[in-house]
Formats: structure tokens, C-alpha cells, sequence
């Protein structure tokens, strides 16, 4: 009957190899969760620089007449948008600024 058990010495050794695996898994899971933040927020700045300089060939001047005869949009929709893009990019902003002074001090 002792040959079936599993002694203490053995099932720690077991419990410690499991919770190294499920550390590990953690661990890539979170590495690839930070991987695919960056590449959105690559794609973010790219789409971003992509909007400007379609806003500056003159769709700025066709949005905002549009937004006063109320044809694709209103005024107040595009003040509203205008107000959550301005604490978001902000918000953002000071999350990269953050990123980035911790990644200078390492």
C-alpha cells in the first residue's frame, strides 16, 4: 500500500512544477497582451496620421459644412466628439509619457 502513495517530498515537487507552468503560461499571456497593445498603438498613430492629413486636403472644410447643415452630422455630435478626442488623446498622451520615463530610468 506505501508504494501507491505519493510521499510529501514528491507531491511538493509536483505541486512546484505545476505552479511554475501556470507561472509561465502567465507570463506569456501577459508578454503577448503587451505585445498587442503596442501594435494597436502603432496602428493607432498610423491611422491618426492618416486622418490628418486627410483633414488637411480639404475634408476639414467639407466636415465642418456638412456639420453645419446638419447633412452627415450636427454641431453639438461634433463638439461632443471634439471634447471626449480631447481628454482621451490627453489621457493617452500622459500614459506614454509615463512609458517612456519608465523605460528611460531602466
Amino acid at each position: 500500500m506505501s508504494n501507491k502513495l505519493t510521499s510529501f517530498k514528491e507531491f511538493g515537487r509536483f505541486r512546484e512544477q505545476r505552479r511554475n507552468s501556470e507561472i509561465g503560461c502567465d507570463i506569456f499571456l501577459a508578454e503577448e497582451r503587451v505585445r498587442t497593445i503596442h501594435t494597436n498603438l502603432v496602428n493607432l498613430v498610423h491611422e491618426t496620421e492618416q486622418l490628418v492629413k486627410a483633414l488637411g486636403d480639404g475634408a476639414q472644410r467639407e466636415l465642418a459644412a456638412a456639420a453645419a447643415n446638419n447633412k452627415i452630422t450636427d454641431q453639438e455630435s461634433l463638439r461632443m466628439l471634439t471634447k471626449i478626442y480631447e481628454r482621451v488623446s490627453w489621457r493617452l498622451h500622459g500614459q506614454l509619457k509615463y512609458m517612456t520615463h519608465g523605460a528611460h530610468r531602466r
